[in-house]
C-alpha cells in the first residue's frame, strides 16, 4: 500500500528503515525521495512502539537536536517488495525479523517461498508453492469402487479430485486426506460435497466427517467424479 508523501519541514524527514543495531539503539535509514541516508535513535519513540526493518516512518529533530521516530507511514506488510533471501534448499538460517522472505532455488516438495514467523528464529512457514498430485488412501465400504483419489496443494489452497468412482446401485466409501492437505479451515463439520455424473446430475454426496477423511455415499448406479477445494493452515507436506 503506497503512502502519501507530505512536504517535510526542515526538522522532519520520511525514512525507510534498512537495518537496526539493537545494542546501539540506532536505525540506519534511507531518506525517502533522495539518495541520502541517515542514522536515527530508536529511543525514544513517540508513537508507542519500536520501529522495524522494512517500515517507513516520519522522523523529527527533538529539542536536543537528535533525530527520533515520531509516526509510522507504512508497515512491513505494506512494502511492495520486501527484502528476500535466496538459498539452495529449505531455510536453515535464523531470520532477521518477522515476515522475512526466503526463496529456495531447488523448490523441495514444490515449496518455493518461506516466511519467518519470529525474529532471530529458525522457524519458517511455506507461503508459496505447488505440489504434484498426491494420492489419498481410499477405503471401499460396500457397493462402491474408487479408481484414484488425488490431492494437490497450491500455496494454502487444496484441490481434491476423486475419479473412477462407480457403483452398481448405491453404496459407500471413504478417502483419507494426507497430512499437509487437511481441511482444518472448514469450521463446520460435517460438510457435504455433491457427487456429479458426467451430465452434471447430482447422484450422491461426499460427507466430510473430520479434518482427515471424506466419506462418500452414492444413491445411483454409474461412474462419477468428486472435485472440491478448500484452504488449509497445515504445515507444508513432506513428500520425500
Amino acid at each position: 500500500m503506497p503512502f502519501v508523501m507530505t512536504s517535510p519541514g526542515f526538522s522532519e524527514r520520511q525514512v525507510y528503515i534498512n537495518t537496526i543495531n539493537k545494542s546501539a539503539s540506532m536505525a540506519y535509514c534511507s531518506v525517502v525521495g533522495t539518495n541520502a541516508s541517515m542514522t536515527v535513535s530508536t529511543v525514544p519513540v513517540r508513537c508507542g512502539r519500536s520501529p522495524r526493518v522494512g517500515e517507513t516512518w516520519v522522523v523529527e529533530k527533538n529539542q536536543s537536536g537528535s533525530w527520533v521516530f515520531t509516526a509510522i507511514l507504512a508497515t512491513q506488510d505494506a512494502i511492495t517488495v520486501p527484502p528476500v533471501v535466496f538459498g539452495a534448499n529449505e531455510p536453515k538460517l535464523q531470520s532477521d525479523y518477522v515476515g522475512q522472505r526466503y526463496v529456495s532455488l531447488s523448490q523441495p516438495n514444490g515449496a518455493t517461498m518461506w516466511e519467518s514467523v519470529a525474529s532471530n528464529s529458525d522457524h519458517w512457514r511455506v507461503v508459496r508453492g505447488e505440489t504434484d498430485w498426491v494420492e489419498g488412501t481410499p477405503t471401499v465400504g460396500s457397493g462402491v469402487t474408487i479408481g484414484n483419489a488425488s490431492f494437490k496443494r497450491i500455496d494454502s489452497r487444496v484441490i481434491m479430485l476423486i475419479t473412477g468412482l462407480s457403483s452398481g446401485s448405491s453404496g459407500t466409501a471413504s478417502v483419507g486426506i494426507p497430512d499437509g492437505f487437511l481441511m482444518v479451515s472448514k469450521p463446520l463439520i460435517p460438510s457435504f460435497l455433491s457427487v456429479f455424473s458426467d451430465s452434471g446430475v447430482v447422484v450422491g454426496s461426499a460427507k466430510v466427517t473430520s479434518d482427515k477423511s471424506v466419506n462418500i455415499t452414492l444413491t445411483k448406479a454409474g461412474a462419477f467424479v468428486v472435485r472440491d477445494e478448500w484452504t488449509t493452515t497445515s504445515d507444508w507436506p513432506s513428500l520425500s
